[in-house]
């Protein structure tokens, strides 16, 4: 629903009744002294500057408000105020539970809000967050340069330091919209939106280790993370490698070696022997018996000793001392490649309200 405002294509007087040709119309919010936006049609595809200045001849034009809470303000070009309208409140149409009716998104959205939209190109009452500029039809801005872009200047002028201004900033947001200065939107291209991790509150430090490439976790308009990454060691999981081992052959060789003499020795032969004799003229006379004796070397004995139990000790000689040389082949895995860490996705554009 579009509000237009009685006094369009009226005459404007002070409070004199004296006729003013020259006034201007201040659409603020009703809350601060932010510029609302005002229209010069019902579809709110042309937003006037701001202040809204009257037609040639001293009449009011057409202007049409969305809904929302507003002030007015009337002044002379010097900004003497004539007159102040406070509290002024439009609401928007309730579509019927049922009925499959819709509010006409322009109609409620305000300036900086952000808005996903299946399509391409530009967007009338919106310009997209492509990181190019916007500013005044004198200013040489690449996104648009149009009068109507002021409200969405001194937002975003206000709200986030951060964003370049041509030139550099001046003194305030009115001053450098002044001097047909630009700024830059916020470059939305490819990137995803995450909510600040304070948002008004404590910090939650669910981004605590994000990875920005400028700014932190809770300042507006920071911008970071990763579209692919390659680990470094310490992100890798424990883990073991094939290892394989050889040895080559060096020094063919052979030992050689000598006993000691330690233990040199005799065994003892004990016997028992039975002989007769004969003399020599006669037949053989008796026996001797258990004649006893240790013999060394005799055959024919009955038993031995244990004497002489011993053992040998061997020496070897060093020769043909070497060493080997061992081979350790370690098999590589990976190939550094970097991870894609994009989920899954459905591009569209991005605008913000004018």
């Amino acid at each position: 629903m579009a509000y237009l405002l009685p006094f369009s294509m009226q005459d404007c007087y002070d409070h004199s009744g004296n006729r003013v040709v020259d006034a201007c119309l201040h659409v603020l919010r009703d809350d601060s002294d932010d510029v609302a936006p005002a229209y010069s049609d019902s579809g709110f595809g042309t937003r006037y500057p701001s202040p809204v200045p009257m037609r040639r001849g001293g009449i009011w034009p057409q202007i049409f408000l969305p809904p929302g809470a507003y002030r007015l303000r009337i002044t002379d070009p010097y900004n003497y105020i004539y007159d102040e309208i406070q509290g002024l409140v439009i609401d928007a149409p309730i579509a019927d539970v049922g009925s499959g009716g819709d509010v006409d998104d322009r109609r409620l959205a305000q300036t900086g809000d952000i808005k996903d939209r299946y399509g391409i190109g530009t967007h009338p009452g919106w310009v997209r967050a492509n990181g190019r500029t916007i500013g005044s039809a004198a200013s040489s801005a690449s996104e648009r340069a149009n009068d109507d872009c002021q409200a969405l200047f001194v937002f975003l002028w206000t709200q986030d330091p951060n964003l370049a201004v041509s030139g550099g900033r001046g003194a305030n947001a009115a001053a450098d919209w002044g001097a047909a200065k630009t700024i830059a939107l916020p470059d939305m291209r490819g990137r995803t939106h995450v909510a600040l991790d304070d948002l008004g509150s404590t910090a939650a430090g669910r981004l605590n280790g994000g990875l920005f490439a400028f700014g932190n976790a809770t300042t507006l308009g920071s911008y970071g993370g990763e579209a692919s990454h390659v680990q470094t060691v310490a992100e890798m999981p424990s883990h073991g490698h094939a290892v394989t081992a050889t040895m080559d052959a060096q020094g063919s060789h052979a030992h050689t070696g000598s006993t000691s003499t330690d233990g040199e020795h005799f065994h003892q032969v004990n016997y028992n022997l039975q002989f007769g004799y004969k003399p020599a003229d006669g037949p053989p006379v008796g026996a001797v018996n258990n004649v006893g004796g240790s013999i060394n070397n005799v055959l024919g004995y009955t038993g031995n000793s244990n004497i002489g139990s011993h053992s040998h000790a061997i020496a070897t000689n060093v020769t043909g001392e070497h060493a080997h040389n061992i081979t350790v082949s370690v098999t590589a895995q990976g190939s550094n490649a970097a991870m894609n860490w994009l989920p899954p996705f459905i591009l569209m554009s991005v605008y913000l309200k004018l």
